[in-house]
């Protein structure tokens, strides 16, 4: 049995995430327009049917072989029993010694079954001891070095950086170089899949480099405390957390430390921060829960749950501000609006931004192009049209959408 919970365990987190469709608004909503729900219900029972089906077949051999094991004792307890009877009628045994010898027979009988209920429950507690072993087992990222990490002079640097997600044989990231000073801006652009996000998450120190070095301040990430590190960053990732939590929690999950202080000191602070993510209408209703699982919680659109992720990222007193499609569910206003601040958001900090549209170009100072995991392009927005590459065939593709 302990094998078929390893065979099994793909299909069950699959079976899971059907589960987890069937349970999300957004996707039920699409499933219902598209009359599709009955067909993912099917899949659900389909795929449940087959795991029951075979665990049922695997029970059902195993619960053989203790049969097997049963037929065994039973025939050893009638030949013993049949020798008993046999010596009684002979008189070889008075009624008491008979009585007590059957009585004696029983009891080792239910001692071999239990002796093997045990060894059954011993096995399935073995199993998930192994898990548990070779969990450990893990090899375990050291938590080197200590004290806060802030950004001088050297920024951060990328020396020939390559990464390969695990199970993956072509390199996300392939030989990236690049230097980014404080307080400066620069600009992630490229296709899908070229590699933007996975270079964030390296700088974080999510994902170690298989090759290369990572550098701040001159010093290679791999050897920094981890928490020191990931505090320089304010992340608001394309995949952004929708905490059902107060407003004020949502926040302030971007900086758990801030939590230990008053509600007097924090609550300003949030206040600024939903200002500068342009959240100002629940500024005043910082108490108020979020989501559907509470009876007084309400239910945000796609573009205020974007702005409450900036509002969490502005938070946090960090060196560089991190934005992975900002403004995707934003609409145009909103979008305006945000990077009409965005300098002055920006004022004390350094920021990445990645973003499809290239109208952010204006607001960065370097412009970093990606393609296929690599860096192909490196400088300002003049340059880089001057230079007739990839980033002005993107741009000039983009800007032909806007010209009447």
């Amino acid at each position: 049995m302990a094998n078929l919970y390893d065979e099994q365990t793909q299909e069950e987190r699959l079976m899971e995430s059907y589960e987890q469709m069937l349970g999300n608004k957004a996707v039920v909503y699409d499933l219902r327009v598209a009359d599709a729900v009955d067909f993912l219900l099917k899949k659900r029972k389909e795929l449940s049917d087959s795991i029951v089906k075979e665990r049922y077949r695997r029970t059902i051999q195993s619960q053989l072989v203790y049969e097997y094991g049963d037929l065994v004792v039973v025939a050893w307890m009638a030949i013993v029993l049949l020798f008993l009877v046999d010596s009684f009628i002979k008189g070889a045994l008075t009624i008491g010694l008979f009585i007590t010898l059957v009585g004696a027979l029983q009891q080792i009988i239910d001692s071999f079954r239990k002796i093997g209920d045990e060894y059954s429950e011993l096995q399935r507690r073995i199993m998930f001891v192994d898990y548990y072993l070779s969990f450990m087992r893990l090899e375990e990222t050291a938590e080197r070095g200590s004290g806060d990490l802030e950004l001088e002079e050297e920024g951060v640097r990328f020396e020939h950086v390559t990464f390969t997600y695990p199970g993956k044989t072509e390199p996300a990231l392939r030989d990236v170089s690049f230097v980014m000073k404080p307080r400066t801006r620069r600009a992630l652009v490229g296709e899908n899949g070229s590699g933007k996000s996975t270079l964030i998450k390296l700088m974080c120190g999510l994902y170690k480099p298989d090759s290369g070095r990572i550098l701040i301040n001159g010093r290679d990430t791999a050897e920094l405390d981890s928490r020191a590190l990931i505090r320089n960053f304010s992340v608001i990732f394309q995949d952004y957390g929708r905490y059902f939590f107060t407003v004020q929690e949502n926040v302030e999950l971007g900086d758990i430390d801030k939590m230990s202080r008053s509600q007097e000191q924090r609550e300003p602070e949030v206040k600024a921060a939903l200002h500068e993510g342009l959240s100002d209408e629940l500024a005043e209703r910082l108490r108020q829960p979020l989501g559907n699982l509470s009876e007084d919680g309400i239910e945000l659109s796609g573009g205020q749950w974007q702005r409450l992720a900036l509002s969490r990222a502005c938070y946090r007193d960090s060196e560089i501000l991190i934005l992975d499609e900002p403004t995707a569910s934003l609409d145009p206003v909103a979008e305006n609006e945000l990077y009409a601040n965005f300098i002055e958001m920006m004022k004390n900090r350094s920021c990445i931004l990645i973003s499809h549209r290239l109208a952010v170009a204006r607001y960065v100072d370097r412009i970093l192009v990606l393609q296929r995991g690599e860096l192909i392009e490196d400088g300002d927005h003049e340059a880089l049209m001057r230079k007739n590459g990839a980033y002005a065939s993107m741009y000039y593709a983009q800007s032909h959408w806007y010209i009447i």
